[in-house]
């Protein structure tokens, strides 16, 4: 049999902010690698709600439905093209259901189309989530 020692391995020293740079790094790829194994097995979806005296969101079905089109209040509709990836149904005129494999995409698409007409607080008129609830303010008091 061979002697085997156990040698000490020269260890480099990394400056403290260094390490703390590493760390990060290394938190950011496991929640990356988290986030795509969640992709992979799970559906994500948003739900949007539209308030509002005529709003309304309709599916273009001449498009393949991936044609939004959205009435807000303007003076024109709004047409809002959707990606292949994205799956967008309307259950009611006032509900939109936005769903994909990509939590990114998902989100992404849905606060671009909550922009388009972002609640208001006086009256909670325009696009919300779900789940929102918007603290009504108090209007002029004579």
């Amino acid at each position: 049999m061979e002697n085997r020692q156990i040698t000490k391995k020269h260890t480099i020293k990394i400056p403290k902010n260094e390490k703390k740079k590493i760390k990060a790094i290394q938190g950011t790829t496991v929640a990356l690698l988290k986030q795509l194994l969640t992709e992979i097995s799970t559906l994500m979806y948003e739900k949007l709600k539209i308030v509002g005296v005529s709003y309304r969101a309709l599916t273009e079905e001449s498009f393949n439905n991936k044609l939004l089109l959205l009435k807000l209040g303007f003076s024109h509709p709004i047409y809002f093209r959707i990606s292949n990836k994205l799956a967008v149904f309307c259950k009611k005129r006032t509900q939109l259901f936005i769903s994909s494999n990509s939590y990114q995409d998902v989100t992404h698409i849905s606060a671009l189309i909550r922009n388009l007409k972002s609640p208001e607080p006086y009256k909670g008129k325009g696009i919300l989530y779900e789940n929102e609830k918007i603290v009504l303010k108090a209007g002029k008091k004579i």
